[in-house]
């Protein structure tokens, strides 16, 4: 037998077990939120979805798991602490009233604050006013909060509520990007993370390679040092030579023992122009004759042309 089931506005079709092979019956979606909550209570732990499905299927019903996927995320008594591993709050010594304090707690923080929050930060501050939070992981806080229309998750780790947020920024690196435009000038990576740690709350080196690597097209970290693609940093780039030489410099012959190296044009560019800085007019005529083959455009075929009248080419 098959009835149809509703959750989040889609239909599932949940196929029954019989536990008496005389008895059928249908369930709403809270009788069998029920059932999932029975599961977890009985077994005093946090289970995977694989578990859940398993004990639901010997004792009760069967379901399909995307369809208990959407149950778990959704259902404000259940609580994700790991990788679709899922429990109640009593199990994490917490009560309902807990996980309602634990969201005012965020949203007047969050408020108070002015900026995004990160979820470590969250649970810092929890645990000072009790220890009883910590118990808490930053799974546990995401799916605490994304229960919770107030609030904005900009990354699985950091939130903010509606009305602090400028309405561009929808996510983590937009948020970097913007504190990048406050600056207004690029900075040691290490600088950007400090920033972003008196800001969030809690910030690693980790966020800031996720950030770069999801943002390619408006934020570059090169040798150290952070900024935002549209900038002209010229002027910037004796400092980051300054600090880098030796970087540069290794990099630089490693590529010209294997011209055919993928590089991209960006690169071959501020190499050139450390070649001009450094004044080592053979590096520069080297690196000059590899980018003639881009053909490059615009500014920086005029750039190009001006090193090769300077060098004699």
């Amino acid at each position: 037998m098959r009835c149809p089931y509703f959750e989040g506005g889609r239909k599932f079709e949940v196929k029954f077990v019989k536990e008496d092979k005389k008895q059928k019956s249908s369930l709403t979606r809270k009788e069998y939120a029920d059932l999932i909550w029975e599961v977890l209570h009985e077994a005093g732990k946090p289970l995977h979805v694989n578990e859940i499905q398993e004990k639901l299927r010997e004792r009760f019903r069967e379901i399909p798991v995307f369809a208990l996927n959407m149950i778990l995320a959704n259902n404000e008594r259940f609580i994700r602490v790991d990788q679709s591993t899922y429990t109640i709050a009593e199990i994490l010594g917490l009560t309902n009233d807990n996980v309602l304090f634990i969201r005012d707690f965020a949203y007047e923080l969050i408020k108070e604050r002015k900026e995004p929050i990160s979820s470590i930060f969250l649970i810092q501050e929890l645990v000072r006013d009790s220890k009883k939070y910590d118990v808490l992981n930053s799974q546990a806080i995401y799916s605490i909060l994304k229960k919770d229309s107030r609030f904005i998750d900009l990354a699985p780790s950091f939130f903010s509520i509606k009305e602090n947020l400028d309405n561009k920024i929808k996510s983590l690196k937009d948020y970097v990007y913007h504190v990048l435009k406050q600056i207004n000038m690029p900075v040691t990576s290490d600088y950007l993370i400090q920033v972003l740690i008196n800001k969030l709350g809690h910030f690693e080196k980790g966020h800031l390679n996720t950030v770069v690597s999801w943002d390619k097209k408006r934020i570059i970290r090169s040798y150290g040092f952070v900024y935002l693609k549209e900038w002209d940093i010229t002027e910037f780039l004796p400092t980051i030579f300054e600090k880098s030489q030796k970087q540069i410099r290794r990099e630089i012959e490693r590529f010209l023992k294997n011209p055919e190296k993928t590089v991209s044009l960006e690169r071959l560019f501020i190499w050139l122009k450390f070649s001009m800085w450094s004044e080592d007019g053979e590096i520069a005529k080297e690196l000059v004759k590899i980018i003639d083959r881009f053909k490059p455009q615009g500014n920086e075929k005029e750039y190009l042309d001006r090193v090769k009248a300077r060098l004699g080419m």
